[in-house]
């Protein structure tokens, strides 16, 4: 049976920036994450890093997959990793890393299409979902998928349109808000495996969805977006009026 695999975070930081009010926070997440999870976590500040340290950091930046990474140069007000000269920018925001099988896998915050990834946002989901649940069932393949339709809501139907990704509608975040041609509200969860929870979590945000702006059920849409199911996702679906949307490559010639 393979192993899950292990994550450690490393929350990188200045001891003296604009940010420190937000660090407060974010190593209280951090400890929660790692009492609640077991996952490993290190806290390193920036004023104790060597030039080689900063070099070795920015490298394994270049080398996460560039659909997992995003955006990560500053630009245009948007604070991000690095600074306009390539360089580390913890002089206006602090930086994260997910390390998986000794390696950067992941970086925050960043930038993938319209939708900026912050760090809070990341570590609140992981305190509550867990690592791997997180990064087997979402944060590898939601963020691509999320920066794909976002950019082409046509893929889910002519006349889509994107409204907004991970809104807080009290039972949840939904990963894509998109309105279809009809005027309907269409939520969206994204999965690698779709199953029972899937159900469950899309059925949420969407009764969230309408409770927080005072809709009508029957005008919103249930979307899961995956890539593989369990066996009984189809009845379960159809059931909860979901649909379903599978994604799949097809060798042509």
């Amino acid at each position: 049976m393979k192993k899950p695999l292990k994550y450690i975070l490393t929350l990188y930081h200045k001891s003296k920036a604009p940010y420190l009010e937000e660090i407060s926070h974010l190593k209280n997440v951090l400890e929660k994450i790692h009492n609640k999870w077991k996952v490993p976590i290190k806290i390193i500040e920036a004023e104790k890093m060597s030039i080689q340290d900063s070099d070795k950091l920015k490298m394994e930046f270049r080398n996460i997959q560039p659909q997992v990474r995003g955006r990560i140069v500053t630009s245009k007000g948007m604070m991000l990793p690095l600074s306009k000269g390539k360089n580390l920018n913890l002089e206006n925001t602090p930086i994260l890393t997910v390390q998986s099988e000794g390696k950067v896998a992941d970086v925050y915050p960043h930038l993938l299409g319209t939708h900026y990834f912050d760090i809070k946002t990341f570590l609140e989901n992981m305190l509550k979902s867990g690592a791997n649940y997180y990064f087997h069932s979402k944060g590898l393949l939601e963020e691509p998928i999320v920066k794909i339709l976002s950019e082409n809501p046509s893929l889910l139907g002519n006349g889509m349109k994107y409204l907004d990704s991970e809104v807080d509608v009290g039972t949840g975040k939904p990963d894509i808000i998109f309105k279809d041609k009809n005027g309907k509200t269409v939520i969206v969860e994204i999965e690698t495996n779709a199953d029972d929870f899937a159900i469950g979590q899309v059925s949420r945000g969407a009764a969230g969805y309408a409770m927080k702006y005072g809709m009508d059920s029957k005008d919103i849409r249930k979307v899961i977006v995956y890539q593989s199911a369990k066996n009984n996702i189809k009845a379960a679906a159809l059931s909860a009026g979901i649909e379903l949307y599978k994604l799949e490559l097809r060798r042509l010639v």
